[in-house]
């Protein structure tokens, strides 16, 4: 098969004398690559996902998701395109949209809420940078206050967005996207005693690749990272993978 073909050609080369070292790093991830996909379509596994129907799904995107525990909700953002090619982003709770007491003069969209319901951190593009992460806090009256940009060192001149806040409140995941080579990696921020948030730290090589990692997702356990990408081995394009965390701290290999 096809597969086997892949392999067997990935396996000829590398054996050329005089082969450059990131030629034969592409040979053995073509190789990998052909691997899995082979072992994936022999054994697929018994999965079979529910669309959630028209009354969350349309014409539209839909994309970005987080399910409220406490609140039996589900967040997500409906990208909706305009004849002018632009398209405008909004949030969707349980199928209806959110309406703010505020205007915001940009793009908004891939909102996180924290566990307490009383912070709410999202992406705003089209000022200034590009994108950024941003936050408001829900106040006494239940109303959310006027966003704020969330400032250095988490919004750069890079392209910031997708925050995902952790489960404690003390973490916040998000996409940095690099204005060298144009590929997203996944930051996380720890928030100090004072409120303020630290440097952003890249997750590093088991999560991240040479190509684009997307939509971080930390479950509530607190341990467990969902995440895409079209970086790692998997069946093309955009792939769903999981990384655990290690008793350094670290991740685990995605």
């Amino acid at each position: 098969n096809r597969f086997d073909e892949s392999m067997a050609l990935c396996g000829w080369f590398k054996s050329l004398e005089g082969q450059k070292l990131h030629l034969t790093e592409i040979a053995d991830n073509i190789y990998k690559t052909a691997s899995f996909r082979k072992n994936a379509v022999a054994l697929p596994l018994d999965f079979n996902p529910i669309n959630l129907g028209d009354s969350i799904n349309s014409e539209s995107d839909e994309y970005v998701n987080q399910y409220i525990l406490n609140g039996h909700k589900l967040l997500y953002t409906r990208s909706v395109a305009h004849i002018d090619g632009n398209r405008e982003e909004s949030l969707r709770v349980n199928s209806k949209p959110v309406e703010f007491d505020w205007d915001f003069p940009c793009n908004i969209g891939a909102f996180s809420v924290s566990s307490d319901g009383k912070e709410m951190y999202f992406s705003g593009c089209g000022i200034d940078s590009g994108c950024d992460i941003y936050v408001s806090f829900l106040n006494e009256k239940g109303k959310w206050s006027q966003p704020q940009n969330v400032g250095w060192p988490i919004s750069t001149s890079s392209w910031e967005s997708q925050p995902c806040l952790s489960y404690d409140g003390k973490e916040l995941y998000f996409v940095r996207r690099s204005s060298k080579i144009w590929t997203t990696d996944l930051y996380v921020s720890h928030r100090n005693d004072g409120g303020s948030w630290s440097a952003p730290t890249n997750l590093g090589g088991n999560v991240n690749t040479d190509k684009n990692e997307m939509a971080p997702f930390l479950h509530p356990d607190m341990q467990t990272l969902y995440f895409s990408s079209d970086g790692h081995v998997g069946m093309g394009g955009f792939d769903l993978f999981m990384s655990r965390r290690t008793a350094d701290g670290g991740w685990s290999k995605a």
